[in-house]
């Protein structure tokens, strides 16, 4: 409902990073829509329970079973099924070689013959599309100006991964890259955002310009503080500068941030400071009144643009075109206009908004705005194939820089399109998206590791704990953070050797340090760190358990934290509450599972039950097992002759097998995760520290 296109690329990136300033006046009616349906679903669910109890056959077994299939082959077919398959798999299972377009990644590194200034424009979701929209234009003022300067007309927004928010455009435009983040490097959990990409914000400081980005909304929405303090931005401007300076009043804020009146006022007051201190500058700055879905119509366009009379985000455009082109012209008309350059783009194309049925008339034909301001620039339309990869190459070929590539971005002027584009038309792109996705980093773990209180620091960089991912000739390769027993075997099936480190005393061990590990098939490098850096190191040759099929994993985890068992490499999570997993072949099943703290009573004969017919049960819990009240698991103590579960606390995590009338149990700490691995041949239960041979 929100991206118009389902979950998507930019959903996964979200749901990784900081979702904090996001606009919960938009977010809340969908979360009732979702809270209406789920409603639906569990009445459903219970109809057909309480069906089930009371054996009421309203069906013959075969028109049944002909339902069945017939439903789940609608759901297979789904638009949204299809969704989910394909975003997962383009998401997180599509590999690329990243050596093969290594040479196709450039940066400048000449210096600038003129240094212009530069005033950098992102207008929020502000599309070319809305230049001719069902035969009208939408943004008079911005065409007018374009006509006079030059205007690049075939931007499109490539539909693989890494384009179409916010953040995304940021980095496509500012590092000539797309924005990919591999499967559990999540941008929360480290220090550092993109470390390896050079971006032209950097390169432009390096030669002594001013940078400034001012934003109405958060700077820590999407990590956007990280990546601009981290590549060359030495000033940010946000929602609570302008809160803190009173910059704007309370009516001149809304759910996703400062209104763009406000915003353009302070921008204004900037670029006369900046102008006046004689240092080359880049002054960028995003919009947020066109934000989905409904965009904002301000005050300050009453009397200068007519509102739409059917559809709110049109009138929010035409109101950002009338505040927008009256800002570039003001400079325009300025002394400093001689040697300052405007840019303006659109980060993405707009997501789902009250106009999206007439800009999905033409979807093929929508494009990105990019138009290029400088005094004496010829006027000209130019239509050569490009993506926002390719807009600050081009500025720069604009601006005289003998440099005109960045990235993958190639400058438009030369009227040919990039590699980059030929390749992502042919179906090709996904070496360009495991090139990026390198470029977060290849952490080598020869550079020197400390404790930085909870945390990890490798070189210059600092992760959460846990931390582990695959190692090659040193270097760290993907970083995963979660649910270790469950995911470890896709690291470790090609017998590839692997990283992992966590805080001693959350995986038992009695140490106020980092317990870290390198493991190899027939070797284990335990190490020791602390503040002061690596105190203990320990080689020891053995036969690791981690490379062995008979081994299973499981992970608990608290609210929010993956959590399951690892089995023929699908996804297997468990449901919040007490679980009984049982052998099935060379897997395990979830055979009973009760959400204890949703009231639900463990079905104490069923148990027994289950232990009694397999040759040994796993119990694990996820989330909690206990919210105040054990009436619902109490008889587990007498079944299980253990009484375990009635010390338990909220959300601490327990792991337990259960084999011939005999328990073996393991707890973690409240709110910390829980590994541990199951041995289906000697049926025991094997500890994290046990599994580095470290107790």
């Amino acid at each position: 409902m929100f991206t118009g296109n389902g979950v998507n690329d930019a959903v996964f990136y979200h749901i990784l990073n900081s979702s904090e300033g996001a606009s919960l006046d938009d977010l809340v009616p969908k979360i009732k829509i979702a809270v209406l349906f789920i409603v639906v679903i569990l009445l459903l669910i219970t109809s057909c329970a309480f069906i089930k109890i009371k054996n009421i056959k309203s069906l013959s077994i075969k028109y049944a079973s002909i339902l069945f299939f017939l439903t789940l082959i609608l759901i297979l077919a789904s638009p949204f099924s299809i969704n989910i398959y394909n975003s997962t798999k383009e998401s997180f299972f599509s590999k690329g070689n990243p050596n093969e377009v290594k040479n196709e990644y450039t940066i400048p590194i000449k210096n600038l013959n003129k240094k212009y200034n530069y005033v950098f424009i992102y207008g929020e979701s502000l599309e070319r599309s809305f230049r001719d929209l069902d035969g009208k234009n939408y943004l008079p003022e911005l065409s007018a100006i374009a006509d006079n300067y030059a205007d690049f007309t075939n931007i499109i927004q490539p539909l693989n991964r890494g384009f179409g928010w916010t953040m995304a455009g940021m980095v496509n435009t500012q590092c000539g890259i797309p924005l990919v983040m591999e499967q559990g490097n999540a941008g929360a959990n480290v220090s550092e955002f993109l470390s390896k990409a050079q971006c032209v914000t950097s390169w432009l400081t390096d030669q002594g310009y001013d940078t400034e980005f001012i934003r109405g909304s958060q700077k820590e929405f999407a990590g956007g503080n990280k990546f601009f303090a981290q590549h060359g931005w030495k000033r940010q401007d946000d929602l609570s500068y302008f809160v803190k300076n009173g910059l704007a009043n309370p009516e001149q804020i809304s759910s996703w941030g400062v209104h763009d009146d406000a915003l353009l006022n302070h921008v204004g007051m900037e670029f006369d400071r900046l102008t006046k201190n004689q240092q080359p500058f880049v002054l960028s700055f995003l919009t947020v009144n066109t934000h989905s879905p409904d965009g904002l119509f301000l005050s300050a366009c009453e009397n200068h643009v007519e509102k739409d009379a059917n559809l709110a985000m049109l009138s929010a455009v035409k109101c950002s075109d009338f505040l927008l082109s009256k800002f570039i012209n003001k400079i325009i008309n300025s002394p400093a206009f001689d040697n300052t350059i405007i840019v303006l783009v659109s980060d993405h194309l707009m997501m789902e908004n009250d106009a999206s049925a007439l800009l999905k008339k033409n979807q093929n034909l929508r494009r990105n705005n990019f138009i290029v301001i400088k005094k004496g620039l010829t006027p000209s339309k130019n239509n050569t194939n490009g993506s926002l990869l390719d807009v600050w190459p081009t500025v720069l070929d604009i601006a005289g820089s003998p440099d005109k590539q960045l990235g993958f971005g190639r400058s438009l002027l030369g009227n040919q399109e990039s590699k980059f584009i030929t390749d992502y038309k042919s179906g090709k792109a996904s070496d360009y998206l495991a090139f990026a996705s390198d470029l977060w980093g290849a952490t080598s773990i020869k550079t020197g590791m400390t404790q930085i209180v909870n945390k990890l620091k490798i070189g210059t960089q600092e992760f959460t704990l846990p931390v582990y991912a695959a190692v090659n000739n040193n270097e760290l390769g993907p970083l995963w953070f979660e649910a270790f027993a469950k995911n470890i075997f896709k690291i470790t099936k090609n017998n590839q050797p692997f990283f992992y480190a966590n805080l001693c005393k959350n995986i038992g061990i009695d140490a106020n340090a980092i317990c870290a590990y390198i493991v190899s098939p027939e070797k284990i490098t335990k190490l020791r760190i602390t503040p002061q850096g690596i105190t203990a190191s320990n080689k020891n040759d053995i036969k690791t358990i981690f490379y062995s099929k008979k081994i299973k994993g499981v992970s608990s985890g608290p609210y929010f934290m993956d959590s399951g068992y690892s089995t023929n490499n699908s996804n297997n999570s468990f449901p919040s509450g007490i679980n009984f997993l049982s052998p099935i072949n060379s897997s395990l099943k979830i055979s009973l599972s009760y959400q204890t703290c949703a009231n639900a009573v463990v079905d104490g004969d069923a148990v027994q039950k289950l232990i009694s017919g397999n040759a040994f049960t796993i119990i694990a819990s996820s989330d909690s097992v206990t919210c105040g009240n054990n009436s619902g698991y109490k008889n587990l103590s007498g079944i299980l002759n253990k009484n375990i579960f009635e010390s338990l606390q909220f959300r601490q995590q327990i792991i337990g097998l259960v084999k011939d009338g005999k328990s073996d149990f393991i707890t973690g700490l409240p709110e910390v995760p829980l590994d541990a691995f199951i041995d289906t041949q000697k049926y025991s239960l094997i500890s994290i520290c046990k599994a580095f041979d470290d107790c």
